[in-house]
Formats: C-alpha cells, structure tokens, sequence
C-alpha cells in the first residue's frame, strides 16, 4: 500500500508540503482563537482547538453547528431575527457570486481551448486517459 501511495505523489517532498501545511494551518488558528474565539471561562485551550479543527473537521464543506462549537470550546451565540435573516441573505448571494465566478472560469478555459490548434487538440483527444485506479 505504501509503494501505491507514493508512486502517485509527484515528488517525494509532496507528502511533507502537506503536513507542513496543516501545521500552518494550525498556528494560524491558534492565533485567532487566542485573540477572539475561545470562551474566557472554557478551559479548552486553543491550541487543542485548533487540533481538533484542523484534523478533525478537514473538509471546509463540513458543517460544525451550534453544539459542536460550543462543545470543543468556541465563543459562539446563535443568530436571530434580523441578522440571522441578513447572514443567511449574505450566504445565498456568495454562493451565487461563487456559481457565476466558475461559469466564467469554465467560460474562459473554453475560449482557450478554442485558441489551441487543431492538431494538439487532436493529439489530446486520441491519447488514452490513465486512471489513476491501476496504479495501486
């Protein structure tokens, strides 16, 4: 399983860059959760915070709701009324500011395309695809 794995990095140093930048990661949230985020009289320290949320709750999708939170030691209250209503206006508009910001990038992929001569068009479109499903 090793050998699988690292015939599909790219360079050794691959695998290194990631974990330095989960440690990154991870001194970047401890300095914001020192200065905002943590409850004052939480005994959780933010640097257990931060492990938790940076190895954890890896994927940015990943919904970390009011309880959790409040569970691993974060200073959170609930929105209602108005600014509940107000954030979640502000949420629908950047997802569609999102959507649009990635149909003009495909827009702009194709129009490259486009600009590619016929025969390096031809030379990709007959060249079979790897799947990276054999390799392991």
């Amino acid at each position: 399983m090793a050998n699988g794995l690292l015939k599909r990095l790219q360079f050794p140093l691959t695998l290194g860059s990631y974990i330095k930048a989960q440690e990154i990661g991870e001194q970047y949230l401890i300095r914001v959760l020192t200065t905002k985020m943590t409850k004052k009289s939480n005994e959780t320290k933010p640097e257990d915070i931060a492990k938790c949320l940076s190895r954890e709750y890896v994927d940015h999708g990943f919904c970390i709701n009011f309880p959790v939170a409040r569970k691993i030691g974060l200073n959170v209250k609930l929105l209602e009324d108005e600014l509940l209503d107000i954030t979640w206006e502000l949420h629908k508009l950047y997802k569609c500011r999102e959507e649009i910001m990635s149909n003009l990038h495909k827009e702009k992929v194709m129009e490259d395309i486009a600009k590619l001569p016929p025969s390096i068009i031809d030379k990709i479109m007959s060249e079979p695809r790897k799947s990276s499903n054999n390799e392991v």
